[in-house]
């Protein structure tokens, strides 16, 4: 597909550092909602849905020895983690009522993810994503 193509982006070295990002994204995603727990137990942040992302997490990092479809698609792969990720955290900021710690927690993610992006479309679109999901959660709070 013309203008999808990444593979000319990608080296060994650049696998290897995806490689990396995903299983310490998988970690810190996991313990990330263990963090607003402590900070007030009464947010909705349930187990399952980090255990279940984090899984999704893995499953790409350890396919991406094994397949070779993943190993040449691994950033479309995380494209697609990315958008998971950030459609998730906009769900728990929707269930937690807006909590400003839910709020900063994204924003946090938010710039970490935009960081990862290989090509500005993609981080046009990604940045086309997040401000309707913003109206979008400005729209429910009205």
């Amino acid at each position: 597909m013309k203008g999808l193509d990444l593979t000319k982006y990608m080296k060994d070295k650049d696998l290897n550092i995806d490689r990396i990002l995903l299983l310490i994204g998988s970690a810190i995603y996991f313990l990330w909602g263990e963090i607003f727990l402590l900070i007030n137990k009464d947010f909705f942040d349930p187990l399952s849905h980090r255990i279940t992302i984090s899984a999704i997490i893995l499953a790409i990092f350890i396919l991406s020895f094994y397949s070779k479809f993943v190993k040449t698609n691994i950033v479309f792969f995380n494209y697609g983690l990315i958008y998971l990720v950030t459609i998730q955290q906009f769900h728990l900021i929707i269930y937690n009522n807006f909590s400003n710690e839910y709020f900063v927690g994204f924003i946090i993610i938010l710039v970490s993810l935009n960081a990862y992006f290989k090509h500005i479309k993609h981080l046009i679109l990604y940045g086309v994503l997040t401000v309707v999901l913003v109206l979008f959660s400005f729209y429910l709070r009205s």
